[in-house]
């Protein structure tokens, strides 16, 4: 019993580690919650003075892939979030102005420039 008891416990420390990342936002914990049924667990992001103990509960090691995926799509969000954000302010500096360009015998023809 107690060497289950400890591979359990072993198997589930590298997934709390994962569940520690920033990239876990409350979206992810409620996909963590639904995924292992617990219905009395309050996720860090609501609960700042949660304790081992509550994660300990989850019986993560019945979950472990699920854990790693959660986590997984949390980093990868996280990253796109963040590419997102950089594209984002380097676009908005970028003014874009049409100026008509004319060529013998054709109709204008926009040109596009920007500064």
């Amino acid at each position: 019993c107690v060497d289950k008891l400890c591979k359990n416990f072993l198997s589930t420390t590298p997934l709390i580690a994962l569940l520690g990342a920033k990239s876990m936002r409350p979206r992810h914990w409620s996909l963590l919650l639904k995924t292992t049924g617990a219905a009395n667990f309050t996720p860090p992001c609501d609960d700042e003075n949660m304790l081992l103990g509550g994660l300990l509960e989850l019986d993560l090691h019945k979950f472990s892939n699920e854990v790693e995926e959660i986590c997984d799509q949390a980093s990868k969000e996280e990253k796109m979030e963040t590419t997102l954000q950089q594209i984002e302010e380097r676009w908005s500096s970028i003014n874009f102005t049409m100026t008509p360009y004319k060529q013998a015998g054709s109709d204008d023809v926009p040109l596009l420039g920007f500064n």
